[in-house]
């Protein structure tokens, strides 16, 4: 009689999922390559194995569930045809060097398996054998993940200003009807309007990010000129400046040009200035420079003076999802959604965005575009 392997490994070793055969006490007579490279298992090793202890019983689902001990495949005699469970596995501790530092990541296997019964004596005369397909479903588990950060996301950004709206209408709504609305309910309606904005902003943001991962935002790609470009954003954030007492420099040659799309280029300068505002001392200096790098690549950089970011933060500034992830394990971050849009907007005109940044010293984001050929 052909042997198990002779058998099943033209049909199943060719397969991205994983593919088992075992007796009806769980004993493996049978995994594919994807099998044993999904469960860590040494190929040619597994015959000595019991399934349902080396899967099931490291398989941890909602609440801690025990996989193993609830599977009504392995009560007899047993009606049930099959079963279906899915949940994290294999847990994985790894350690990368990053900017001269160790960091610890920790990693699981997100699996959904499905176990038949299948009676036959095929694969011996002991009657009913376990038929299991293994998926690796890390990367959808990971998608659903991020979809419901990002819901979470929308939801906390734009509670605030709502609740701000919604105090401020409740409050003019219990004046007396006639009185003449004075000095303090001038002010309820201004917070009340500046609610309205940020919540416009706001909504505009993930539309806008939405566009630009979908190819739908208009682009048009033409010679902009630098200087004139960060004077007008500039003067736009001086109110912002003054009332912190920060200064501003400018070093931008009056003659450099990018090929940009001039609206999109205007927002990203928005954006880093902004933050660089916000994290930037009270009294202290933000430098707007602009060159003309080897290669004919525009470089426009804005730096501050502010708290800094640390190493393992720097490669996930521009992570629309990193923000969310930071919320739920109990941490803040101030940026939100302003670095991812910089990053799209930037990659749509052809260039590049990145950062440099110290804990204590400041930070400093650097455009890099291309630039018309006549451009000296």
């Amino acid at each position: 009689m052909a042997s198990v392997e002779t058998l099943l490994d033209p049909l199943f070793q060719g397969l991205g999922d994983g593919i088992c055969v075992t007796g009806a006490d769980g004993a493996i007579l049978y995994m594919n390559a994807a099998a044993c490279a999904l469960l860590g298992v040494p190929g040619g090793r597994w015959p000595a194995l019991s399934l349902c202890e080396l899967l099931c019983g490291n398989l941890e689902g909602a609440g801690g569930r025990d996989f193993a001990a609830a599977c009504p495949l392995r009560k007899s005699p047993c009606a049930v045809p099959g079963v279906t469970f899915a949940g994290r596995y294999g847990h994985h501790v790894s350690y990368d060097w990053t900017g001269f530092r160790i960091r610890k990541q920790e990693k699981w296997v997100y699996l959904k398996l499905r176990c038949m019964r299948m009676p036959t004596d095929l694969f011996g005369p002991d009657g009913e054998k376990r038929f299991i397909v293994i998926q690796d479903a890390t990367a959808e588990t990971e998608l659903q993940q991020n979809k419901e950060d990002w819901r979470n996301m929308v939801a906390h950004d734009l509670r605030s200003p709502l609740t701000n709206i919604y105090g401020t209408l409740r409050v003019l709504e219990d004046l007396p009807e006639g009185r003449p609305l004075g000095e303090s309910d001038k002010k309820l309606i201004e917070i009340g309007s500046r609610g309205c904005r940020r919540m416009l902003e706001l909504v505009e943001l993930y539309l806008d990010i939405a566009k630009l991962d979908a190819a739908l935002m208009p682009v048009s790609l033409q010679p902009v000129g630098l200087h004139d470009a960060v004077r007008e954003c500039v003067e736009q954030q001086q109110p912002l400046a003054r009332e912190r007492r920060i200064e501003i420099d400018i070093d931008v040659p009056r003659h450099l040009e990018a090929l940009a799309d001039k609206e999109l280029l205007a927002r990203v300068l928005d954006n880093l200035l902004n933050n660089a505002l916000k994290f930037s001392p009270e009294g202290g200096t933000i430098e707007v420079a602009a060159r003309l790098e080897t290669g004919g690549r525009a470089a426009l950089s804005v730096k501050d003076h502010g708290p800094g970011i640390a190493a393992d933060d720097i490669p996930l500034m521009f992570d629309r999802f990193h923000q969310a992830r930071a919320r739920r394990a109990g941490r803040t971050q101030g940026t939100g959604l302003g670095l991812t849009f910089c990053k799209e907007a930037v990659r749509v005109m052809h260039g590049e965005i990145g950062v440099s940044s110290a804990p204590g010293i400041g930070s400093e984001f650097t455009i890099r575009l291309g630039t018309p050929v006549a451009a000296p």
